[in-house]
């Protein structure tokens, strides 16, 4: 396939053909008496037509492109277009038309220098006809000056077009680039205020609030996030279809970014009364080689349009892999089924449209073509959609054994009125080894609970499991607690936000929380510690001994200077903090720190010239890790940062999460180094 995308190729194939047609239609002249030319002469010709043919062929197919190579077939088929009008009927042959056919082919392939030298030796091959022309006649000296004419007229025509379209192109090349540098820019301006906006909303969730206040802040957050993302989408999107983006590919775990992800866009489709349900199989994998921040990208812009364009009952997530040949790769699949609306903007063909509604589509197309997958849109029926996402992911060996030693052969009692979030509790019981009794009526529920007592075998965990409608948990739990007696440890799968008062006073009784949509991981973490435990008391580990280090920040935005330092001084570290890289590199004379997070935009001096000064500087000192801070997220900028000796690179706005993985990385190495 990729032999028919060579221009060369191709011609020489049409050449073959060419060469073919000529014979039979040369030949068939000769034998009727219109062509007064030898048969000898014809066959002599078509051996080096063909000859030359067959080795311009397989010299492709030896160096696909070769400029020198273009010019010798360039006057080799000016030439056969001459000859093969010569022993026609000369100047009147059809064979002239091939001039024309030369010139647009390769100067619209090759460029205008393979214009020039076509206009040359068109107009040398068709004046031999006219000097070996014998008959004249008025006709058709006046046909042959037209026709010169034309030869020669043409090229400057083509040259004009060809002029002007080199203009138009780099003109709209121009302004291409100038809208990405704007992009780029405007987001960097957005990307700073929203830091600030982001860590402020971080900082406030941990305070004490009511649930009121909770429920703001909640709605604040997913709000701050989704500009975030809308704001990258907007950068990337031009990258996109150029294919550009890079790639930043590393071993990570997909089934905790699926799970993250779901979480965090749940309340978006709680707030439409929609269920959002996600299983992943036990054959997906948990460490593979993909760019999560694309993954991530790919899986939010799906998501948040089945949120959309979604209704009741709401969205279902299926994870899964099948092996594939070799023992390192794996085919995995991601789909999102959903129930979407009535209207104009319903999907009514597995083809993407060019709509601005459907640009969230375009994006997951191109992406996932980025990372060499597959899109594909499936209509069940007029409202049923199915979004697949299919990968060949390179995986890590990994030796996962999902049965927890503590949850085998142990014995769970889940409710829960809505299908698919009960269907998915007990595969996920079913991986971790556990006996499963699952029931979606209340009177069943109780049923269940009283018999185990009686046959002296009562459950070792109940799960219980909320719904969009709100079971009454108070009411639940104490018949279960005060009128069945029954002490065996209850687990609630409720939903990301608080429960009503009238509920608070059940929570009591309930020895754990978990939200919606479930993970395994939680899922199996949670049981193992409500099955093990002696009694229904939760038991929390003393938190780990932590060492304390000294940080600088260097940042001239002051409510992301404060973020960064909320954070760090909340770990438990000594924090400085300096507002240019001049004052930045006076606090590192002064004092060693082991880790130093630098503003790459600041005032006075930047963070590059201010890494590159120290790292000039720092000569026989322990060596301190600089990373870089900035807002604007390019394979170039990133670039630059590392060339100038920053160690890593981080997009604003941080969170708390990045933070902690920088310090595990570069600040204990510093300790080692200074020690």
């Amino acid at each position: 396939m990729e032999k028919l995308k060579n221009p060369e190729f191709i011609q020489s194939l049409i050449r073959l053909v060419t060469c073919l047609l000529t014979y039979l239609y040369i030949s068939s002249g000769i034998e009727y008496g219109y062509f007064p030319t030898r048969y000898d002469t014809l066959v002599n010709y078509i051996y080096v037509y063909f000859a030359y043919t067959f080795i311009n062929l397989l010299s492709i197919l030896w160096i696909p492109a070769s400029t020198p190579r273009r010019y010798v077939t360039l006057v080799f088929d000016i030439s056969t277009t001459t000859f093969s009008s010569y022993i026609s009927v000369g100047v009147d042959s059809f064979y002239v038309l091939f001039y024309i056919w030369i010139y647009i082919a390769y100067s619209t392939r090759y460029g205008q220098r393979y214009l020039a030298v076509a206009a040359f030796f068109t107009v040398t091959g068709y004046s031999f006809l006219l000097f070996t022309e014998e008959s004249w006649n008025l006709l058709t000296i006046v046909e042959s000056i037209a026709f010169l004419l034309l030869i020669v007229t043409l090229p400057m025509y083509l040259h004009t077009l060809q002029k002007r379209l080199m203009l138009s192109t780099q003109q709209a090349q121009s302004d291409s680039e100038a809208k990405t540098e704007f992009l780029s820019n405007m987001a960097y301006q957005i990307r700073t205020p929203i830091g600030g906006v982001v860590g402020m909303v971080d900082l406030l969730s941990k305070t004490d609030l009511d649930m009121q206040q909770k429920q703001y802040l909640q709605s604040l957050s997913q709000s701050s996030h989704a500009l975030q993302e809308i704001i990258d989408d907007i950068v990337d999107f031009s990258h996109i279809e150029k294919g550009s983006l890079p790639l930043n590919q590393h071993y990570s775990n997909p089934r905790s970014l699926i799970d993250s992800l779901v979480h965090s866009l749940a309340p978006l489709c709680y707030e439409k009364n929609m269920d959002l349900n996600c299983f992943i199989d036990e054959s997906f994998p948990t460490t593979v080689m993909i760019d999560t921040q694309r993954l991530r990208q790919l899986l939010s812009n799906l998501i948040r349009y089945v949120i959309e364009h979604g209704t009741e009952p709401g969205i279902y997530i299926n994870a899964y892999a099948e092996k594939n040949n070799t023992a390192q790769n794996l085919n995995t699949s991601i789909e999102i089924s959903y129930l979407q609306l009535s209207g104009d903007n319903q999907l009514v063909s597995e083809q993407i449209s060019n709509t601005s509604e459907a640009l969230p589509l375009r994006i997951t197309s191109q992406l996932t073509r980025l990372m060499n997958g597959l899109f594909e849109i499936q209509l069940k029926d007029k409202n049923r959609v199915q979004f697949n996402l299919h990968f060949n992911w390179q995986q890590q060996e990994e030796h996962t054994d999902v049965v927890a030693h503590f949850t085998q052969d142990k014995r769970v009692l889940i409710y829960d009125t809505n299908d698919a979030s009960r269907e998915i509790l007990e595969k996920y019981c079913q991986q971790l080894g556990l006996k499963i009794y699952a029931t979606s009526g209340h009177d069943n529920l109780l049923a269940h609970i009283i018999w185990s007592i009686e046959k002296n075998s009562p459950f070792d965990t109940i799960i219980l499991g909320d719904s969009q409608k709100r079971i009454n948990c108070h009411e639940l739990v104490m018949q279960i607690r005060n009128e069945i007696k029954c002490n065996s440890p209850i687990l609630y799968a409720t939903y990301l936000h608080s429960p009503d008062p009238a509920e608070a006073g059940a929570l009591q009784d309930v020895q754990a929380t978990i939200i919606k949509p479930v993970s395994l991981n939680i899922l199996k973490s949670t049981l193992t510690r409500l099955i093990s435990a002696p009694t229904l008391t939760d038991i929390n580990p003393l938190p780990e001994k932590q060492t304390t280090l000294s940080i600088l920040i260097a940042e001239d935005n002051e409510i992301n200077a404060s973020v960064a330092y909320s954070y760090l001084a909340g770990m438990g570290h000594n924090v400085d903090i300096a507002t240019d890289g001049t004052t930045a590199l006076y606090a590192m004379h002064k004092h060693h720190y082991h880790l130093v997070l630098m503003d790459v935009y600041m005032p006075n001096t930047n963070g590059i010239e201010a890494t590159k000064q120290w790292r000039s500087m720092e000569k026989g000192k322990p060596y301190t890790p600089i990373v870089a801070l900035t807002a604007k997220a390019t394979s170039e900028e990133r670039a630059r940062c590392l060339k100038a000796g920053m160690d890593d690179f981080l997009t604003k706005p941080i969170n708390e999460n990045q933070l902690k993985k920088v310090l595990d990385t570069y600040a204990e190495q510093a300790i080692r180094r200074a020690s």
